[in-house]
């Protein structure tokens, strides 16, 4: 090969070579690109995402101001209101805990979910007073009460339908015949309570404590016992149909002729339980579910 072959050879590689380069270099400039491109987008993403949860976080915050505006919306908690008429008020959602209502005149007041912890009611009228959701723990002299029919008064509570005693400790009451229908005690302590005959109807009795509770011939139907305590309990005859026993715990519970039909039983805890047929649990595989029957006594009144 002579020289300028040779020279015309090398032109042609150095070409080439340059285009090569030049390629490689385009290439590198678009993966560059496209991993900064890349990691704009997960910025941008990580960015969206930290937004919405704080979005999140301040719609709760929100949310629970709402709800103390609402449960706190008047505060007339320690103040005497004695001797005052009171009558059609609106006292709705009120933090009235330790008022002295001493011969106040409630009649028709509304006290929907109002605090009455710890008020004095010695003579108090609430004839026709709306007390749904009310919070009756502790209160002073309500055996003197003239309350609203369907409630009573006993050991310093007010008891009575849609009655918010969630939380309280009334371990070892009496409270036979009670009218708790639709009323809140979830976290309430009725541990070795007797509740012999009370209503329950679609009660909220959540993480309640029944161990030990006198509960027979109690109507229970539709109540809402998720991982309820019902250990050592005595439920003969009573009524429970249509009740979620989800997780609920029925250790030694007694549930002979007991109403559990059509019940939600997911994670129910049997051991030594006496079944509706009046056989044992431990003997049944370890469960009740499949000894249900329909009770000759069941009264739906």
């Amino acid at each position: 090969m002579n020289f300028e072959s040779c020279a015309v050879t090398m032109n042609k590689s150095y070409t080439l070579l340059c285009s090569f380069l030049v390629v490689l270099s385009s290439l590198a400039g678009c993966l560059a690109n496209t991993e900064n491109a890349s990691t704009e987008q997960q910025f941008d993403e990580s960015r969206i995402t930290d937004l919405e949860n704080l979005l999140e976080q301040k719609n709760e915050e929100i949310s629970g101001l709402k709800v103390l505006t609402i449960e706190y919306r008047t505060d007339l908690s320690n103040t005497d209101l004695s001797n005052i008429d009171l009558s059609d008020t609106d006292l709705s959602h009120s933090n009235l805990s330790s008022v002295n209502f001493s011969n106040t005149n409630l009649s028709y007041s509304d006290l929907t979910e109002a605090d009455l912890s710890f008020a004095n009611l010695n003579n108090t009228r609430l004839i026709g007073a709306n007390l749904v959701g009310v919070r009756t723990f502790e209160v002073y002299n309500c055996e003197t009460a003239i309350l609203p029919s369907s409630w009573f008064c006993r050991s310093g509570i007010l008891v009575g339908p849609t009655v918010n005693l969630s939380g309280a400790n009334l371990s070892g009451l009496g409270l036979s015949d009670m009218n708790f229908h639709n009323g809140n005690f979830s976290g309430t302590n009725f541990s070795q309570a007797t509740l012999s005959g009370g209503h329950f109807y679609s009660a909220n009795l959540q993480g309640s404590d029944l161990s030990y509770a006198h509960l027979d011939s109690a109507y229970l139907n539709s109540a809402f016992l998720h991982n309820a305590n019902l250990q050592n309990s005595n439920l003969r005859y009573a009524q429970m149909f249509g009740a979620d026993l989800t997780g609920s715990d029925f250790t030694n519970a007694i549930l002979t002729e007991t109403d559990l039909r059509n019940t939600t039983m997911t994670g129910v805890i049997w051991s030594n339980t006496t079944c509706p047929d009046g056989t044992n649990s431990d003997e049944n595989g370890g469960t009740c579910e499949n000894n249900i029957i329909e009770p000759d006594h069941v009264d739906w009144d």
